[in-house]
C-alpha cells in the first residue's frame, strides 16, 4: 500500500477489506476441536498457518549454494507459458512500469518473492506454490497485449472507426475462443476428479492393526495422504506421522523412537537397517523391530510349506481385492529360516503361468530384508501386490520361487488359490480391443517408433498381444 498510494494508509475500512481473507482460518480450530475433541491451542493454530511440520523442506540459502533450481523453476514457467507468452509478459510489465512504475513494482516484486520461495523449497508438488507468480504473469502477459493493440493502433488512419482505433476493449472478446478451445483441450489431463488411489492407499494403511502411538516415516509423496487422513478425518490421531529433509534426520528420529519403545514403520526407502534391526512388512508399510517375531499374528492362516533349502512357509494372508490399490490383490506371506542362511536368495511371485511380477527378484519385506540377515527362527512377514491377470478369471493360483540373484532356472511352487472378484471385460488402462485371434489372444496395442530420419523408410510396427 506504501508503494502504490505513496504513503501507508492505515484507513478502518481497506484494513478490514485486506483482513477479511484471513478470517478462513478460523476454520482450523473448529475442525480441530470437532475432530479432537480439544482445544486447538495457539501453538498448534500458529504451526499450522506457517506450516511448521514442513520447515525443514525450506532451504534458505538454495538460492545461493543449488544453481539447478533455476532450471527447476524456470522449466514450470515455461511449461505453462512457453518463451513467446512469458516474452510477452516482460513486454507487459515494461509497459505497465512506464505508465505506473509503483503498480509493476508492486507486481515484480510480489513475483519475484513466491518466486525465491520456490527456489528455496524442495518439495515435489512446486508448481503448487508458484500458482501466485504464474497469476502475476498472466496479469503482465494482459498489460502486454494491451501494449501491442495501443502501438497498432497508433498506427491506424484517425479516420477510421474507434473501435479500429481503440482495439484493446475488443481483446478479451477476440481471446475468449481460443482460451475456450485450449481449457477444452487441456480439461483431461488436469481433471483429478477420480484420482483417489493416494486416498484409498493412506485409508487402508491407517486401518491396519499398527501399534498404538506408533511412528511413521514418510517420503514427501506418502505424507499427504496419511497426514491429512489423520488431522482432517481423525483416522489414528494417535500415530506421530512425519518427513524428514535427509537420511540422517530419518535415522535419527528412528533412533528416538526406538529408545523411546514405540514401534516404527517406514513409509519410503532407508537403507542400511538390516542386521541392525528386524524387518517385517506391515501391509504396504515396512515396520522396524528391536525383536523378531517369533510367532504368527491371528490374521494369518498357518501353513508349512518348505520353498526353498533352509526357508519354510508358516503362514499367508490373502486379501483378493486390495482395499489399498484398486485392481490388486495383496498377499502377505510369513517365512521362516529354519537354519542360518549363508547366500541370499530373492523371491519372486506371479500368477500360474504368467510372468513374474518383479521379473528381477527382491529381497522379503519390500526389499529391505536379505535372507542373510535373518536370524535362526525369525518369522518374516513379507507383503506383495499382484495385479489381477487379464482376461479376468474367477480363480487363479498365486506361485512363489526362492532363487539367487540373477537366477534364469526357478522353481514355481503353488501356495495359494485365491477367489478373484468379477470384473467387467475391459483392456487395461482402457485401449480398445482391436483384433481378437482364436485361442484368446488380445491385439492390445500397435505402436510405431516416434521419430524417423527424412526420407526413411517406415520400419514394421510393434505389435503388443496379451493371451
Amino acid at each position: 500500500m506504501a508503494i502504490v498510494a505513496g504513503r501507508l494508509a492505515l484507513a478502518p475500512r481497506p484494513l478490514a477489506l485486506a483482513l477479511l481473507p484471513l478470517t478462513l482460518y478460523a476454520y482450523l480450530p473448529l475442525r480441530w476441536a470437532a475432530v479432537n475433541d480439544e482445544p486447538m491451542g495457539w501453538g498448534r493454530f500458529f504451526g499450522w498457518i506457517t506450516g511448521s511440520q514442513f520447515q525443514d523442506a525450506l532451504q534458505l540459502w538454495a538460492w545461493w549454494r543449488d544453481p539447478t533450481r533455476y532450471a527447476v523453476v524456470g522449466r514450470l514457467f515455461v511449461a505453462e507459458w512457453t518463451w513467446l507468452g512469458l516474452t510477452v509478459a516482460l513486454l507487459g510489465l515494461g509497459w505497465l512500469a512506464w505508465h505506473n512504475w509503483r503498480w509493476a513494482a508492486v507486481l515484480a516484486t510480489t513475483w519475484a518473492g513466491y518466486t525465491f520461495y520456490c527456489l528455496n523449497y524442495y518439495v515435489p508438488d512446486l508448481a503448487v506454490f508458484l500458482l501466485p507468480a504464474h497469476l502475476i504473469i498472466a496479469l503482465c502477459i494482459g498489460a502486454g497485449l494491451i501494449a501491442v493493440s495501443v502501438s497498432a493502433s497508433q498506427l491506424i488512419s484517425p479516420s477510421a472507426p474507434l473501435l479500429l482505433r481503440s482495439p484493446a476493449p475488443l481483446l478479451p472478446l477476440a481471446l475468449f475462443p481460443l482460451l475456450l478451445w485450449h481449457t477444452a483441450a487441456l480439461w483431461p489431463s488436469i481433471d483429478r476428479s477420480q484420482n483417489w488411489a493416494l486416498a484409498e492407499w493412506g485409508t487402508a494403511v491407517l486401518a491396519q492393526p499398527l501399534a498404538q502411538n506408533g511412528v511413521i516415516l514418510a517420503d514427501s509423496e506418502k505424507i499427504a495422504p496419511l497426514f491429512y487422513l489423520q488431522q482432517a478425518e481423525g483416522l489414528r490421531p494417535d500415530l506421530a506421522i512425519s518427513v524428514q529433509p535427509d537420511e540422517a534426520a530419518y535415522r535419527a528420529q528412528l533412533t528416538a523412537a526406538l529408545e523411546a519403545g514405540r514401534t516404527v514403520y517406514l513409509a519410503r526407502y532407508l537403507p542400511g537397517l538390516e542386521g541392525a534391526y528386524y524387518l517385517r512388512s506391515a501391509g504396504p508399510l515396512t515396520e522396524v523391530g528391536t525383536a523378531p517375531l517369533t510367532s504368527l499374528p491371528p490374521t494369518a492362516e498357518p501353513r508349512a510349506q518348505t520353498v526353498a533349502e533352509g526357508i519354510q512357509l508358516v503362514g499367508i494372508e490373502l486379501e483378493p481385492a486390495s482395499a489399498g490399490v484398486a485392481g490388486h490383490t495383496a498377499v502377505t506371506f510369513y517365512w521362516q529360516a529354519k537354519t542360518p542362511l549363508p547366500e541370499t536368495w530373492h523371491i519372486y511371485v506371479r500368477w500360474a503361468g504368467g510372468s513374474p511380477i518383479n521379473p528381477a527378484g527382491q529381497h522379503p519385506a519390500h526389499n529391505y530384508y536379505p535372507t542373510t540377515a535373518w536370524k535362526d527362527g525369525e518369522i518374516v512377514a513379507d507383503y506383495h501386490l499382484l495385479p489381477h491377470p487379464y482376461p479376468p478369471v474367477a480363480t487363479a493360483d498365486i506361485q512363489i520361487a526362492f532363487a539367487p540373484p540373477f537366477s534364469q532356472a526357478l522353481a514355481w511352487q503353488t501356495v495359494a488359490t485365491v477367489d478373484l472378484p468379477a470384473v467387467p471385460p475391459t483392456l487395461p488402462h482402457g485401449r480398445p480391443v482391436r483384433i481378437t485371434a482364436e485361442g484368446g489372444a488380445w491385439l492390445d496395442e500397435v505402436s510405431w517408433p516416434p521419430q524417423l530420419r527424412p526420407q526413411a523408410g517406415l520400419s514394421p510396427p510393434v505389435l503388443t498381444a496379451m493371451a
